[in-house]
């Protein structure tokens, strides 16, 4: 566990020296923040909707005020809304939790209601058996994609893509161990450093435009 701190907080620090965004920022000062922010990405994600959407940010664990059009942090450090876009989407990505494969969950049916006759479905329940997709000609990642609990993949079912303010709740978390942390920290240090790619979370936002869902067909 102490190496997979270790390993995330050198991704972090890679990310934060190569954004342009944050550039006029001390680097030590956010590398601080950060850490201090790790422990509540779930909350990040909401106060990230609201300043995207140009709204006040809601009450949360985290002490952000909003004054003249600056965003500042337990009144220290302070940002405007692309900057402050750019680091919690830096933070998140780096912090967030990766689920085990073999995990199941249940997904939010509200970002369902186009694709899926979600008034008939009492959950959408996944079985995760692909993480950290990519397309090369896109900036965003997927860290999800899976298949229908308890169909699993037969002929050319489609698998589901998504990120993780999609999930609802963690059902059963599958195995994981050093090697599976290893590979997590391989595959973020590759996507978020060497590629500067960022996750279809933040796809709508200042930082990205794209989609957030889609569906693929498998292959086999």
């Amino acid at each position: 566990m102490r190496e997979l701190k270790q390993g995330v907080k050198a991704i972090l620090v890679n990310c934060l020296k190569a954004s342009q965004q944050l550039k006029e920022f001390d680097t030590e000062e956010l590398i601080s923040l950060a850490e201090k922010l790790s422990s509540s990405v779930s909350d990040l994600y909401d106060v990230l909707e609201d300043i995207n959407d140009n709204r006040s940010p809601r009450d949360s664990v985290i002490d952000i005020k909003l004054t003249n059009e600056k965003y500042c942090i337990d009144n220290n450090l302070c940002f405007n809304r692309r900057e402050i876009i750019e680091f919690f989407a830096i933070v998140i990505d780096c912090y967030q939790e990766i689920l085990p494969l073999g995990t199941v969950v249940d997904l939010k049916k509200e970002h369902f209601k186009d694709q899926l006759p979600t008034d008939r479905i009492k959950a959408i329940r996944l079985v995760i058996t692909h993480r950290f997709l990519h397309n090369p000609e896109e900036e965003c990642y997927f860290p999800y994609a899976g298949v229908i609990y308890p169909i699993g993949s037969v002929g050319n079912d489609r698998i589901i893509h998504f990120t993780s303010p999609f999930i609802e709740k963690v059902v059963q978390k599958g195995f994981t161990d050093e090697k599976d942390e290893a590979y997590i920290l391989l595959m973020k240090h590759e996507l978020l450093c060497k590629r500067k790619l960022t996750s279809y979370s933040f796809a709508s936002m200042d930082i990205n435009q794209s989609s957030k869902v889609e569906y693929e067909q498998n292959s086999n």
